[in-house]
């Protein structure tokens, strides 16, 4: 069977999980094939694989393993947008897209007066809506929430341009244990406190279209 494919994307830790976590999915899934891809430039990558030949695939520095017969783990070491053509074509049933606190309503480093997403994250977000796939996103507060979701609604080519699958609100799955911010010793948080999801505007059984 063709696997789910999974991408978590602006991942950093989470590439670098061990095998006996990441095997949990196939327990609770144990009859759907699934293929993790985790994308970012801050992706794990081991010292092992850093070779010219870990390029040929992808045109970027990546690595896969495989677990079990349905499970498999490919970190590519890039933004998203680099290789968003090469991993399609995408199906809105067995792709999805996910980001763990993409901090899309931060200012941006190098230009404080945009936002992350308009700096950093909007042609990847236009592609993939394009693919008429859901993207879900979690936040660490309900602030970061708030401000992921107005970056969105304010950002051109992205406002007005999807539904939503899954409302702003707590994530019931979230982290109970609170953490230091790394943009600030002085907050505490809950990693994924908050969670939301979009899609293309428009998709129905059968038929998808962006405008």
């Amino acid at each position: 069977p063709v696997p789910l494919r999974i991408f978590i994307l602006g991942a950093r830790a989470e590439s670098s999980l061990p095998s006996h976590v990441l095997a949990q999915l196939s327990h609770l899934f144990p009859r759907i094939p699934l293929h993790l891809y985790f994308v970012g430039p801050e992706a794990h990558i081991p010292a092992s694989s850093q070779t010219p030949t870990s390029d040929s695939v992808y045109g970027v520095p990546s690595y896969t393993r495989i677990d079990n017969e349905n499970l498999t783990m490919t970190n590519l070491q890039c933004d998203y947008a680099e290789v968003h053509d090469g991993l399609g074509p995408f199906d809105p049933y067995q792709d999805v897209f996910f980001s763990f606190s993409p901090g899309f309503g931060f200012p941006a480093e190098n230009d404080p007066t945009k936002t992350q997403l308009e700096a950093n994250w909007l042609g990847a977000v236009q592609k993939i809506l394009e693919t008429k796939c859901a993207m879900f996103c979690t936040g660490f507060s309900p602030a970061d929430v708030e401000r992921d979701v107005v970056a969105l609604d304010k950002s051109e080519g992205i406002k007005g341009e999807f539904d939503w699958l899954l409302t702003p609100g707590e994530n019931v799955f979230g982290s109970e244990k609170w953490e230091i911010a790394e943009f600030d010793p002085r907050v505490a948080v809950k990693s994924n406190w908050g969670i939301w999801g979009i899609r293309c505007v428009a998709f129905e059984i059968g038929r998808a279209s962006c405008r």
